[in-house]
């Protein structure tokens, strides 16, 4: 998808993988917009991973829901599929009401981000 001045790129990973050449076409190239995002991402994603615990502990499925949507669309910027997926699953269960499942979901997540947040710190940092 092409992007206007100011405006991200939404560029598929190689080979199912980010890497940073693939994050930096997602900002056009700039590598402070980058640097910005992550940074961003990288305070705010534990946020939401902790109201997605605390939803799922108070078994709140609208909070949950909303907490999965928020980091979703966050992850989105990355195109992080899996992550994506990981945290579309818990939106579901959140808007459905049915938790039954939301703590392995959750882990799942987690394990997912935890192999993102490496790839994002490089970027970040080179």
């Amino acid at each position: 998808m092409a992007a206007g001045k100011g405006h991200t790129r939404r560029v598929p990973p190689q080979n199912g993988t980010l890497d940073r050449a693939s994050l930096l076409a997602c900002m056009d190239g700039d590598h402070d917009l980058l640097r910005r995002v992550v940074e961003l991402f990288l305070e705010d994603a534990p946020k939401k991973v902790s109201l997605i615990r605390q939803a799922i502990v108070n078994h709140d499925s609208r909070g949950l829901e909303r907490a999965a949507h928020t980091l979703k669309g966050s992850l989105g910027t990355f195109r992080a599929e899996l992550a994506i997926e990981a945290a579309q699953k818990l939106e579901t269960m959140g808007r459905s009401g049915d938790l039954s499942t939301a703590r392995e979901a959750c882990q799942t997540l987690e394990r997912r981000l935890e192999r993102l947040l490496p790839i994002l710190t490089t970027a970040v940092l080179h």
